[in-house]
């Protein structure tokens, strides 16, 4: 059960975005992620990217984190139902909101920090 999928697809919004949680530099989070090793750029170089995630646990990766937030975008604001609502909400065609939504899933790649 994912109470976070389950209450953007419910809650009856046009249109819902994810961020990942990113440990910006002299927060608690920061702190905490570098603390317990979970950071996983060089804290001597912080940079903040918010499509992308940052922090690890030995659950999950931050590649996985940032693949299910690109396709879970996908599957609760492009269902067959609400394709052509989002395009007229965002001024597009099916066609052109088809080649952005593509363009983001094939943008989760991953570089070494």
């Amino acid at each position: 059960d994912d109470l976070i999928a389950d209450l953007a697809v419910g809650c009856g919004a046009d249109y819902v975005k994810f961020f990942l949680a990113v440990p910006l530099y002299g927060t608690p989070l920061y702190a905490n992620a570098l603390e317990t090793g979970a950071l996983v750029h060089h804290e001597q170089y912080p940079r903040v990217d918010w499509r992308f995630g940052q922090i690890k646990s030995e659950e999950w990766t931050p590649q996985d984190i940032s693949i299910l937030r690109a396709y879970e975008w996908d599957r609760i604001n492009f269902s067959k139902e609400r394709i052509a609502r989002t395009a007229a909400l965002w001024g597009l065609t099916p066609a052109e909101l088809k080649d952005i939504r593509k363009k983001t899933r094939d943008d989760v790649v991953f570089q070494p920090h």
